[in-house]
């Protein structure tokens, strides 16, 4: 998957440690479960390194929560 190879080859970008900021991410897509499943394993990939990658969602805000 080309999203999971951009997120764990970061060679070009060296930190102690990573964080993903997703914003207005829309949670009940059918995509959402695969999303999470992608991000888990590249968690689970800097995990095995020692490197810290933390992944934040903001959700969008629905009409019905205004």
């Amino acid at each position: 998957d080309a999203l999971y190879d951009c997120l764990t080859d970061l060679s070009w970008l060296p930190a102690k440690g990573y964080v993903l900021i997703l914003t207005n991410a829309a949670p009940d897509t059918c995509a959402a479960p695969i999303l999470t499943d992608l991000l888990t394993d590249c968690c689970e990939h800097w995990q095995d390194r020692g490197v810290p990658f933390h992944v934040f969602a903001q959700t969008a805000r629905s009409a019905d929560a205004a």
